[in-house]
């Protein structure tokens, strides 16, 4: 990573998405005077003034204060603030702090419609802090984003941690051979911590911890819980859940529901995000799906800069995704019945495999029973995994296009994602985070812009 604040960015979200600013560095700011109507304010570092960011808000411009008004060495500058390497040792003070600021803050009303002030167009939000610090934004990730998640997911069915699941972490895509793959998930990833920083922050940057896919299989269900429940978990402060499809269209059952307080229930609907504090006061469960695949993105964010996720994965994977790539494992596709989780899929979307002798590969073709006009288009793969990519892009295709043709076509898309990926984690290694593609990069073969 970079050294002291050597690049920022201002991120802002409209027209053709996120942009970004590269300036130089600006000089520690002085503390502001205490002012009695916002408790422990004089704490808290402030921009300058006049000096906005894109969603309306003061952006903290040199090395922070903590929450107690001490100042730390400053850290690479980017879309969660000034960025520190607090010590594992002052994380439980740090975070026992940024609880008690958000307890007095929810306790106050603080967060109200002024954080929404210049907000995002076209995304509706309902749900204040004074109802237990829940917020639910209704089109915050646009159909065409939500389109790219839900393939990323069925490009990589690894059984998740709960019955009838299946989940599929960042780390997963980008340690795979085709580390581009996870270029929607950096720009999903972006956009809710920009606006959950923007809502739960209290002018503290927040610090994503877990960034994941996961699909809801018939059957599965969670009952009442938090998610910082256990001890390894009570460096969460902020939960949020993006849904990538629609509430009795894709799947039944399902919906998400609070114990107490309001809002009660949220219905997935393809593009609402719904984001709560992660304590005891946000009791949630979710009913139990009764058909169809439920695909959500989750993240989880934390106060404590030693809990960051993007400082594991830029050192786990070094200068470049994909350099370390390694196959994963076929266990890790296996389902609770001992069938791998990609037949399953193959077969959902009408293909049918062939596995060759003396390791020869798989053969890949259309069902027989697929109104495709198509019937007798095969292509030989390596492995599953490619025989999935592959029949995961020709539906996206629109199925005008041969096996075959999809074949050829998929080498060069991979290079071109893979050219991308490299751009952005150079950029990411400079500044120590983990940042999203400048533009619209889709990794399906029919181009689906992030409008």
């Amino acid at each position: 990573g970079a050294g002291s604040g050597s690049e920022s960015r201002r991120v802002g979200v409209g027209g053709r998405g996120l942009r970004r600013r590269v300036e130089e560095p600006r000089e520690p700011q002085v503390r502001p005077q205490q002012r009695q109507d916002e408790p422990g304010r004089a704490d808290v570092p402030r921009g300058r003034a006049g000096e906005r960011g894109g969603t309306g808000r003061s952006r903290v411009r040199g090395p922070p204060a903590d929450l107690t008004g001490r100042r730390k060495g400053g850290g690479p500058v980017g879309t969660r603030g000034v960025r520190h390497n607090a010590g594992r040792g002052n994380g439980p003070k740090i975070e026992k702090l940024a609880r008690r600021y958000a307890a007095t803050l929810r306790g106050a009303g603080g967060w109200g419609a002024h954080r929404e002030k210049g907000g995002r167009a076209g995304v509706k939000v309902s749900g204040m802090a004074g109802s237990g610090g829940r917020v639910v934004w209704e089109g915050l990730l646009p159909p065409s984003l939500c389109a790219e998640l839900k393939a990323l997911s069925d490009l990589f069915p690894m059984m998740g941690y709960r019955s009838r699941t299946e989940a599929t972490h960042v780390k997963h895509v980008l340690g795979s051979n085709c580390p581009g793959m996870a270029l929607p998930l950096l720009r999903a990833r972006e956009i809710l911590l920009e606006a959950v920083q923007d809502r739960f922050s209290f002018h503290k940057p927040l610090y994503c911890e877990y960034t994941g896919l996961m699909a809801w299989l018939p059957g599965s269900k969670i009952g009442w819980h938090h998610d910082s429940n256990a001890d390894y978990l009570e460096q969460r402060l902020v939960s949020a859940v993006a849904y990538l499809g629609d509430h009795n269209e894709d799947f039944r059952g399902g919906v998400f529901e609070f114990r107490n307080g309001e809002p009660r229930e949220v219905v997935p609907r393809a593009g609402t995000v719904v984001a709560y504090f992660a304590g005891q006061e946000n009791t949630h469960r979710v009913r139990q799906v009764e058909s169809g695949r439920r695909v959500t993105l989750a993240m989880w964010f934390t106060a404590d800069a030693a809990w960051c996720e993007d400082s594991r994965l830029l050192e786990a994977f070094g200068e470049l995704p994909g350099q370390r790539a390694a196959p994963i494992p076929s266990e890790m596709f296996l389902a609770e019945d001992g069938v791998d989780s990609r037949l399953e899929r193959l077969s959902a979307l009408g293909f049918e495999v062939e596995e060759r002798s003396a390791g020869g590969g798989h053969v890949l073709r259309l069902n027989a029973s697929a109104e495709d006009g198509l019937d007798d288009d095969e292509v030989v793969c390596a492995d599953l995994t490619e025989c999935l990519r592959l029949a995961v892009l020709h539906r996206s295709s629109g199925r005008s296009a041969d096996l075959a043709q999809v074949q050829r076509c998929l080498s060069s898309h991979l290079r071109n994602l893979d050219a991308e990926i490299s751009a952005v984690w150079e950029r990411s290694l400079r500044l120590g985070q983990i940042l999203a593609p400048d533009e619209p990069v889709s990794i399906l073969l029919s181009p689906l812009p992030w409008r």
